[in-house]
């Protein structure tokens, strides 16, 4: 459970940056 409870976290912690990046280069 924890383990893939991190994995999650990760991958929305991923996709937020990515988000960010993309606004920010924009």
């Amino acid at each position: 459970m924890k383990k893939r409870i991190f994995l999650t976290m990760v991958l929305l912690g991923g996709l937020i940056m990515m988000g960010l990046t993309g606004c920010g280069e924009n």
